[in-house]
């Protein structure tokens, strides 16, 4: 299994690093080999995808390849 691991920050008692390390150990316990680690820092998250458009092209991009 592989896992990309992407957040979106608008406000958090943890840093956005602290998070994202979070997430990556329970992808790691759930057996995902992260490949990939994402902070994206928004003033609101898209409606439709949470993160911005030009970061859902990057990811698409990455996940074709």
């Amino acid at each position: 299994m592989k896992a990309r691991v992407t957040r979106t920050v608008t406000s958090a008692p943890l840093t956005p690093e602290e998070s994202l390390d979070e997430l990556t150990e329970l992808a790691a316990t759930a057996g995902a080999a992260v490949l990939d680690k994402v902070v994206q820092t928004r003033d609101a998250p898209v409606a439709a995808t949470l993160i911005g458009s030009g970061l859902v092209q990057r990811l698409a991009a990455q996940a074709k390849a």
